[in-house]
Parts: C-alpha cells; sequence; structure tokens
C-alpha cells in the first residue's frame, strides 16, 4: 500500500521531539525557509512526546538523535 501524498496547498504536520529550544527554533525556521506549509507541535522529553504521540495523528516525526534517558 503506497503513502498518501500531500498536494501543495496541504499542511505537513509535524511532531517535533527537540529537547534544546534553539535547536528546535533552527529546525522549524529551516522549514519555513524551505517554504513548506508546516504546522509543528514541539516536544522536548520522552513523556510529551508519547502523550502527543498516542493523541494526535502527524505526517512527520522529527527527533533528535541523542536524547538523555531515552
Amino acid at each position: 500500500m503506497a503513502a498518501p501524498t500531500l498536494g501543495p496547498s496541504e499542511t505537513i504536520r509535524i511532531l517535533l521531539l527537540e529537547d534544546n529550544p534553539s535547536d528546535a527554533e533552527l529546525c522549524i525556521r529551516r522549514l519555513q525557509r524551505a517554504e513548506l506549509k508546516v504546522e509543528v507541535d514541539h516536544v522536548g522529553t520522552s513523556r510529551d512526546f508519547m502523550d502527543r504521540a498516542r493523541t494526535q495523528s502527524y505526517d512527520i516525526v522529527l527527533t533528535d538523535s541523542q536524547l538523555p534517558n531515552w
């Protein structure tokens, strides 16, 4: 089964797990600079990540590759 595709006017919903607020802002700015229509939910802890992942629907999940206590 192929993944659904988004049209050019559709918003991409992103769950961003990043414990460093500065890095999260940089990531969000780069997505916006790429002229992507995005809605980003930023979380900084594994608990918040799991809560959002259970209750919301996302197109993409972006995570920090080095998270303490994960």
